[in-house]
């Protein structure tokens, strides 16, 4: 197995993706007056999985067993994009560190059906944030040290397809469940829980053109449910806040290697995001809250042997709009038991 990792991951970590940026209502509560639209309270999950997957993405095990997977990941943002693309000038020297540690699980139980296997994936993230703004911009204050959501959720992994004695093409696809069990301060911007579930389905594929050469791709879909947990909601004359709804959002992971040594394969990495639905505040959907982003970066997986894996991804940004940026590093280990 080179590498079976599912759900969706802490961008964010988000690796996490900050919640609660860019509100429109903050400007207006410092000048003590109503918001011309509600403030974008809610913002996309915490717990989205943008590049942490890897190379060989969807070759994984239809043997009964357990595969678990420990990931670290690094994001370093250095500036607050908003929606026309540009640093946003609500900001003032914006840094937010974040490392990321992710436990995984993914569990093929003795059970037989048609084509494949199925199996349960379960994820846990443990989130630092270490943020700084300078006092003469707006000011953002992070939760610290703390757990993040819970993903789990069913996936069938199908048998690779041959051609010629030689394995071409593999996919798996999963339903993944994000719940909000992961740190949550009503009083803080970032936080480590997004405060809301989601839905989160993906069909990941990896090709083989030539037998040492390997392009894998996630093609995701998000769904967020309405919560009455806000990250820190302005204080604004007339303006009580009651629930929101982050929008809809579809993303590809993607990466390919090429081995030049037993074992050793470098290639190239990337993600490419975009939120189509407004977010929503108290029912009012939020113009200008879309999110997009696409970064791409270079890669090494290294197989240390049958059962051990590494994969290293580095990411900058190309361009963004409605997020942190900044670069990012990821590190991921796969034993399979």
């Amino acid at each position: 197995m080179r590498g079976q990792t599912g759900g969706a991951l802490a961008s964010p970590v988000l690796m996490l993706v900050v919640t609660a940026l860019l509100l429109s209502g903050k400007t207006a509560a410092a000048q003590n007056m109503p918001p011309p639209v509600p403030p974008d309270v809610v913002k996309l999950p915490a717990g989205t999985n943008l590049g942490t997957v890897s190379f060989y993405d969807a070759v994984g095990s239809t043997d009964p067993g357990l595969t678990v997977q420990y990931y670290t990941r690094l994001n370093h943002f250095t500036s607050i994009i908003d929606s026309s693309g540009r640093d946003s000038p609500l900001f003032v020297n914006p840094r937010i560190d974040v490392m990321s540690n992710i436990f995984q699980a993914l569990y093929n139980p003795p059970i037989s059906v048609p084509g494949g296997a199925v199996g349960i994936d379960t994820l846990m993230p443990i989130t630092d944030f270490q943020s700084h703004f300078d006092p003469r911009g707006l000011v953002l204050h992070d939760n610290g040290f703390n757990i993040g959501d819970l993903t789990f959720g069913p996936f069938y992994q199908a048998r690779p397809v041959m051609v010629g004695g030689r394995q071409v093409l593999s996919w798996r696809a999963e339903i993944d469940f994000i719940a909000p069990t992961g740190g949550f301060d009503p009083t803080r911007d970032i936080n480590q829980s997004s405060g809301f579930w989601s839905i989160n389905p993906y069909i990941s594929v990896t090709v083989l053109p030539l037998p040492k050469w390997e392009i894998s791709a996630r093609f995701n879909y998000i769904y967020n449910f309405s919560t009455s947990r806000g990250a820190d909601p302005p204080e604004i004359p007339g303006f009580t806040f009651r629930n929101g709804q982050a929008g809809q959002a579809v993303w590809i992971n993607f990466a390919s290697s090429y081995e030049i040594a037993k074992g050793i394969r470098p290639g190239i990495d990337g993600f490419w995001q975009q939120q189509f639905t407004d977010d929503r505040t108290n029912g009012v959907s939020v113009p200008n809250t879309l999110v997009e982003q696409f970064y791409l970066g270079p890669g090494l997986s290294w197989e240390v042997n049958q059962k051990n894996i590494v994969n290293f991804n580095f990411y900058l940004p190309v361009s963004a709009k409605n997020v942190p940026a900044g670069p990012q590093f990821n590190l991921q280990y796969i034993h399979t038991f």
